[in-house]
């Protein structure tokens, strides 16, 4: 509905699903502006200062013994000649989908405009703007919204595959995903559109400074800064019911309701889906229509028309009011799924009693390894004596997460089944060490959303006692 007011209509719309769909190629939404600044001519204007001096003469004359006095009063202004420069200011954006990398093949143009006006400066000759700037383009991959419309009819097909294995919750799937993807870059997309004609059309309007006001000011338009989508209905909410029908109630008395938009929705298959049925998804579009039109209307009104030849017109406010509603789309869609994943977070977390952390699945692990695993084969504790035969422990050598030892599974080895390992310590002398040894396999638990764990390696000795402990790699059998 939005790019609906900004000049997509059904013809250009399902030529770029076809591009999609039966070609197989993106297409992008370009908004691309250039702006121009040209001097024109040098003017010397005299400008009479508001205020009046007055000066008065008397003059006497003698005649015999008369004396004539005569007063004169003169009434001066002062008046002061400033050097107007002025120029000429224009600007000319379009804006257009093309499918590929080569934008000049074949576009679908969506709206172009242009804008030009007088600006006059004083004080010195520097220009207002640059003699010619090109603007980087803005763009807006449009490939998964088309991918979501069946070629034939041009209907919403966008849903959640549940069969997919990385489906786990409605926002933890990949369709959500590439929906939140695509309506990020529309809110980059949006907020940079609008940020153009803000940024770099909007400042002109505080350059213009004539010696004195005149006609020319009105020249320029009205400031875009202003402008506020607030009043425009946002169709995306976390709204579900209940389908079982009182016993009067008509059968699909809300299913009556034509779509508003180009683009239609097709009836739900599931009649024990919570969601919406289509005549209700209507009225709700059907008021966004009404709404972001009433607005667009007031626009019109506030703002010059585009042939009126003024600076900013009615068409880039218009451009500049569905940038800001597209934004609250998306912003909506976010917090409306988020919603949802927290509602069903809080009936799981009222159904268990309590929020399941690490921690707790870990202890949840152990009591059914014991259950599980024989004793000889069970997970045991990483901690052990460091000793000499026949002597008792020098120390304990352990592997802890939250100073408590992890659990492996582990297969001894005794050292007189073994033959024994060397480690160098310089190129000619090499250690020979026997004793049992273990072998480990340890499983750890991890939440998606949970933080990285401390483990350590934990070696600890009597008093007066000690040994020694080597980490590394084994890089032969011996």
């Amino acid at each position: 509905n939005v790019f609906e007011r900004i000049g997509l209509d059904e013809e250009k719309l399902q030529k770029l699903v076809n591009q999609v769909q039966t070609e197989k190629r993106s297409v992008t939404l370009r908004f691309a502006l250039e702006k121009h600044c040209t001097f024109m001519e040098e003017k010397t204007v005299k400008i009479e200062s508001p205020n009046e001096v007055s000066v008065e003469i008397s003059e006497t004359k003698l005649k015999g013994d008369t004396k004539k006095e005569k007063s004169s009063i003169f009434k001066r202004r002062v008046v002061t000649s400033v050097k107007e420069y002025h120029w000429q200011f224009g600007f000319n954006y379009k804006l257009f989908a093309f499918a590929g990398s080569d934008p000049e093949a074949d576009p679908v143009i969506f709206k172009e405009g242009i804008g030009s006006t007088i600006i006059i400066t004083t004080g010195n000759k520097r220009a207002p703007a640059q003699a010619h700037k090109v603007h980087n383009p803005v763009d807006l991959p449009l490939t998964w919204m088309l991918q979501n419309l069946v070629q034939d009819g041009l209907k919403c097909n966008f849903h959640i595959d549940r069969s997919n294995e990385e489906t786990h919750t409605p926002r933890r799937n990949k369709d959500i995903d590439d929906a939140f993807e695509f309506f990020r870059h529309g809110t980059c997309w949006s907020d940079g559109v609008a940020r153009v004609f803000l940024d770099e059309i909007e400042p002109i309007l505080g350059k213009h400074e004539p010696a004195e006001a005149d006609s020319t000011s009105q020249t320029l338009g009205k400031s875009l800064s202003s402008l506020d989508a607030s009043e425009v209905f946002v169709p995306v909410l976390a709204l579900m019911e209940n389908r079982n029908k009182l016993p009067n109630e008509e059968e699909n008395e809300v299913q009556d309701v034509s779509p508003s938009g180009i683009v239609s929705f097709s009836q739900l298959s599931d009649e024990a889906s919570p969601l919406l049925c289509v005549g209700d998804v209507n009225r709700f579009l059907s008021e966004q229509c009404r709404s972001l039109d009433g607005v667009i209307d007031s626009i019109n009104l506030s703002y010059p028309n585009v042939t009126e030849g003024k600076l900013i017109s009615s068409i880039e406010a218009t451009v500049v009011i569905c940038c800001h509603h597209t934004c609250d789309i998306a912003s909506h869609l976010k917090l409306g799924v988020d919603y949802i994943e927290q509602m069903l977070h809080n009936q799981m977390v009222s159904a268990i009693g309590k929020v399941v952390q690490q921690k707790d699945f870990e202890e949840f692990s152990r009591f059914h390894n014991k259950r599980i695993f024989s004793s000889k084969y069970a997970p045991k504790p990483f901690c052990y004596a460091i000793r000499r035969p026949d002597h008792f422990p020098d120390g304990v050598l352990s592997i802890e997460s939250n100073d408590e030892p992890i659990e492996t599974v582990v297969r001894k080895i005794s050292g007189e089944d073994s033959p024994p390992m060397y480690f160098p310590i310089n190129a000619a002398t090499s250690v020979e060490f026997t004793g049992e040894r273990y072998l480990h396999a340890w499983v750890r638990h991890r939440f998606e959303s949970s933080t990285n764990h401390d483990f350590k390696l934990v070696a600890r000795t009597r008093q007066f006692s000690s040994f020694l402990l080597m980490a590394g790699t084994i890089n032969g059998s011996d």
